[in-house]
């Protein structure tokens, strides 16, 4: 069987494809977070406006984890920082979704609802604000599965992505500037 290309212009040629492909996807490897004058920021520990017992912690911790991983922002202590990303967990409930025979429940729902503040250090000036919901569905003793392990630890990363997923400036957002059209051309 004879080749058609050699082996290293075969490679580059499916480069060039796979780039093309690449180009027009809408991915995008520039974080989307950006604030402007914010370089630094400090998570304070949420408020926890409910019953439960050290989700301010977690959350806290889930939130620094997803500044470092989607955010160009450094992590600051709060009398450094240029900006301070605070907030309250409002509400923490627990439904039940399924019961079995003898009414003990089978599979219930862990509901989170919680405010997040972006606030300029310096003036106090309200940067951005997020209010989001998350909830996780669990089966308590099966597959591992818990209220206080793996439900809590799902809502928490969920909540910490939305936060910071509130504060991304969407595409054609009205504090963008717009591309200035060309120049007319002008023939002669």
């Amino acid at each position: 069987m004879r080749r058609l290309l050699p082996r290293s212009a075969r490679t580059v040629a499916l480069l060039v494809a796979f780039l093309g492909l690449d180009a027009g996807c809408g991915y995008s490897s520039k974080r989307l977070v950006d604030v402007p004058g914010v370089r630094t920021v400090a998570v304070l520990q949420f408020e926890n406006d409910t019953y439960r017992r050290d989700l301010e912690f977690r959350l806290t911790r889930a939130l620094a984890e997803e500044v470092r991983a989607r955010t160009a922002w450094r992590i600051a202590t709060p009398g450094t920082a240029d900006a301070l990303l605070t907030g309250t967990i409002r509400s923490a409930e627990i439904r039940v979704l399924a019961e079995d025979k003898s009414a003990t429940p089978i599979s219930k729902r862990f509901r989170l609802v919680v405010d997040a503040r972006l606030l300029d250090r310096a003036t106090g000036r309200l940067l951005a604000d997020v209010s989001t919901t998350e909830s996780q569905e669990f089966a308590e003793g099966y597959f591992g599965e818990s209220l206080d392990g793996s439900a809590t630890d799902t809502v928490m990363q969920s909540l910490a992505q939305a936060v910071i997923a509130g504060f991304e400036r969407p595409i054609g957002a009205p504090d963008r500037v717009p591309v200035p059209d060309p120049p007319p051309v002008r023939v002669r």
